[in-house]
Order: structure tokens, then C-alpha cells, then sequence
């Protein structure tokens, strides 16, 4: 019934060249900003980071409870490894049906997802990482 998403992108290289407002100038944003997750301009943390079995805590989410959406998409997963050559960038996660599935240590969102219509859109920080064989 509902399809999905799944993009990579890193916005911090981009804004070196790009002075106008990155939320709003970005192109991946022009795509992931309806559902509630923006690409922002600065450096994600590098690293290979645990994946909690419970949800990473959100400020903005207070009325929907993503658990069962969490444990769906972290199924296998034990560890993100965002370490190598790309830089991710961080994500700002506004919307009320976006939720962080990979937090770093610093508490910076390096992989969230939302849903948008019938359907869900997973968001990496660097398209790189989509890409690599763990």
C-alpha cells in the first residue's frame, strides 16, 4: 500500500560552496523536508556507534511512540559503522512523525527516519554509507 524512501546525502560539503540557507537551499532537502528531516551544514560525528535495543530519546516526539517502527528497522543491527573517508553530516529531525534511529556518542542524529503518506523515508547523512559492505 504505502512505498518508501531511502536517500543518502551530506550537506556540509555542499554549503561551502552554496552560501544561501542551507535548509532551505539543499537539494536533498527539497526531497526529505516535507516528511520532518532536514540535512544540516554541520559535520556528523565519525565512528562506529551501538544501536540501542530501545528507541534513542527525542525531544519532539511526545504524542506518537515509534518503538515497533524502531525495532523494525534496527532488526540484525547491532553496531553503525560510520567510519572511512565520508563525513556524515548531522540531521535536524522536526517533524512529528520523525524519529532518530542511529544516534552518535554526542547525541548527533546520523540516521532517522519519518513517515510521509502511506510510506516511511530513511534518511543516512552521507550517501557513502550506503554503500559499504557491513
Amino acid at each position: 500500500e504505502g512505498g518508501g524512501l531511502l536517500i543518502g546525502a551530506q550537506a556540509w560539503y555542499w554549503s561551502y560552496s552554496h552560501k544561501e540557507n542551507n535548509l532551505q537551499g539543499f537539494p536533498g532537502n527539497k526531497i526529505t523536508s516535507p516528511s520532518g528531516v532536514y540535512f544540516t551544514e554541520h559535520y556528523g560525528e565519525k565512528g562506529t556507534f551501538s544501536m540501542s535495543k530501545i528507541m534513542p530519546w527525542s525531544p519532539i516526539i511526545e504524542e506518537f511512540t515509534f518503538d515497533k517502527d524502531y525495532r523494525s528497522l534496527i532488526c540484525g543491527v547491532d553496531f553503525l559503522d560510520f567510519s572511512g573517508d565520508a563525513v556524515p553530516s548531522d540531521l535536524l529531525l522536526h517533524g512529528a512523525l520523525s524519529f532518530p534511529v542511529g544516534i552518535s556518542d554526542k547525541n548527533q542524529c546520523l540516521l532517522g527516519a519519518a513517515y510521509y503518506g502511506k510510506g516511511r523515508v530513511v534518511v543516512v547523512t552521507h550517501e557513502g554509507y550506503l554503500f559499504k559492505p557491513e
